[in-house]
This record gives C-alpha cells, sequence and structure tokens, in this order.
C-alpha cells in the first residue's frame, strides 16, 4: 500500500480532532470581534465559524476512507 494511503486515516483524524479543538478559540475570537469597531475582524472571526463545520466533515470522509 502506497504510504499516502497508509496515512491518510490517521491525517484525517488528526484534522478533525484539530479544527474541534480550535473551534472554541473561534467562538471566542467571535465574541470579542463583537465588540469590536473594526469591521474586517468582524468579518474574519464570524465568517470562519460556519466555514469549520464543512471542514470537519471533510477531513471525518477523510478518514473513513
Amino acid at each position: 500500500m502506497p504510504r499516502g494511503v497508509r496515512l491518510r486515516r490517521p491525517a484525517g483524524w488528526a484534522s478533525a480532532a484539530l479544527l474541534l479543538g480550535v473551534y472554541p478559540g473561534n467562538l471566542k475570537m467571535a465574541a470579542d470581534a463583537a465588540s469590536s469597531s473594526s469591521t474586517g475582524f468582524k468579518v474574519l472571526a464570524f465568517t470562519r465559524l460556519p466555514l469549520q463545520l464543512p471542514m470537519v466533515r471533510w477531513a471525518l470522509r477523510a478518514a473513513r476512507g
């Protein structure tokens, strides 16, 4: 079995764990951005929240093969 295929499952699980692990930090960043006067900071902080969940699904799909 090629090395890339062998590492795909652990890499998928590790990616999903990382994305889930940083999600609380992204929630905190969005909460902080809500009280900020910087529009760019608000857009960045709130845009990443809904985008992270499909990335978790994508990583889990890779982990399952």
